[in-house]
């Protein structure tokens, strides 16, 4: 699959009064007015998705009208040119660019880059005090489905068309180059590039991606994630870090995924209980957990380090939904519950993928998928993964979880024969004898 353009086509065209951003800044460190001047100017803004007409729009032309975002959570904007975020370093006292929206305000409005960066973005939410987190151009967008602050009339929020680079994001949970958490809306045309580091002593649930966190009932299409990410809690994964009712197309990740490990944490209840919490799960090149996901047509290359169980090349673990159309390259060392492709199947199908990374574990590790969860008949169990492959030369593994998909040889992977019921005319691509297939 080609790296995917921005699309500046105008599939929608309005003419917007463009009226000043309400005042604000990104911090100690930034200059200038965001709001400076009160004529109106008429301007032809594009976009490719629907925006909010009971909403303003506004022209964002410097970082610091971009900060001032935080004072107009329902707005549509649009990117009038590249935005250097380097200076975001320096503002409020080492914690960087505030996050758009939050856990209990999120950004219900639309954010189209036009097709320009964002570059040198920092967040450091990790020097505060133990929070939610939320680290990542935008904290949460959207609303959950069962949230009971959700409006009636509830507008779809999306981002498009933005590319992030040399960011960089850390915090202790709920990190995402784009958003820490995105609800029930759309991401389409983004990427992002730099490092997204979790850290903190004792935070299990991380969710920490590349591109989003947490997302949820939702669709991210032609996106993709070049970040290194490392953590040490679970759900992570080098786009998204936990996927659940939400769909993947037609998008991949290319950086390294790395949990390092923790020793699990105890800890004793009123009731003289004691709990031990367990570090290092759910660790993916695309997705570190998805349930009730649809991936399709998207790839991993990155390397992904497990230090505990469920860790896969493009998912950690699959519970429920659908990979199609998809691939990873990637190495795969974990401990428990290793695949090439998925660490962990308890899912409706894979269909047409491939894994040719190496993989190593401890126990529960295989060529394809690490361990299968099925109860039904061995017929419809098996049925499950159908034209599904794993190279046996590159991955070191001869087997996979229950024998099921098909192990070849690195010369076999590289031939069209070997794919039978692939679609090669709008799908798949192949060299024969050079290279594995690749999505078009």
């Amino acid at each position: 699959m080609s790296r995917l353009g921005y699309i500046r086509t105008i599939l929608i065209v309005l003419l917007v009064t463009v009226v000043p951003l309400l005042t604000g800044c990104g911090g100690s460190g930034g200059s200038g007015n965001s709001g400076s001047g009160s004529s109106e100017v008429e301007s032809e803004v594009t976009v490719s998705n629907t925006v909010n007409t009971s909403q303003p729009t506004y022209i964002i032309t410097n970082i610091n009208e971009l900060q001032a975002m935080n004072n107009n959570l329902l707005a549509n904007y649009v990117l009038g040119n590249d935005i250097d975020a380097s200076d975001t370093r320096n503002w409020n006292n080492g914690e960087g660019f505030i996050p758009i929206g939050s856990q209990s305000n999120p950004f219900l409005g639309t954010f189209n880059g036009s097709g320009y960066e964002i570059s040198g973005l920092y967040i450091n939410q990790d020097i505060k005090e133990y929070s939610r987190g939320g680290a990542g151009l935008f904290d949460q967008v959207g609303y959950i489905d069962i949230h009971p602050d959700k409006p009636a009339n509830y507008f779809r929020p999306w981002i498009e068309n933005v590319s992030l680079v040399n960011a960089e994001m850390i915090a202790t949970a709920y990190i995402g180059g784009l958003a820490a958490a995105f609800f029930d809306g759309t991401i389409n045309n983004c990427s992002v590039s730099g490092t997204i580091t979790a850290t903190g002593d004792y935070q299990i649930i991380q969710y920490i991606g590349g591109m989003v966190g947490r997302f949820n009932d939702g669709t991210i299409s032609n996106s993709s994630s070049s970040a290194e990410v490392n953590g040490i809690g679970n759900y992570i994964g080098g786009l998204v870090g936990d996927l659940v009712d939400a769909t993947i197309s037609n998008s991949y990740s290319t950086g390294n995924v790395m949990n390092e490990f923790k020793t699990p944490h105890t800890s004793t209840m009123e009731s003289g209980e004691v709990l031990t919490f367990e570090f290092g799960q759910y660790v993916g090149g695309l997705v570190g957990r998805s349930i009730d996901g649809t991936i399709s047509n998207s790839y991993s290359t990155g390397n992904v380090t497990g230090s505990n169980r469920y860790t896969g090349g493009l998912v950690g673990k699959l519970a429920g939904g659908t990979v199609s159309n998809s691939f990873s390259t990637g190495n795969a060392a974990g401990v428990y519950y290793t695949g090439g492709l998925t660490g962990y199947f308890n899912a409706i199908g894979i269909s047409n993928s491939y894994s040719t990374g190496n993989v190593t574990g401890l126990e529960n590790f295989g060529g394809l998928i690490g361990s299968i969860c099925c109860l039904a008949s061995e017929e419809i169990c098996s049925s499950k993964i159908t034209n599904s492959y794993w190279d046996i030369n590159t991955s070191g593994q001869f087997t996979t979880a229950r024998n099921y998909g098909e192990g070849r040889t690195t010369a076999e992977m590289k031939e069209l024969a070997t794919y039978a019921g692939w679609d090669f005319s709008t799908v798949w691509n192949i060299t024969e004898g050079i290279v594995y297939p690749y999505l078009r």
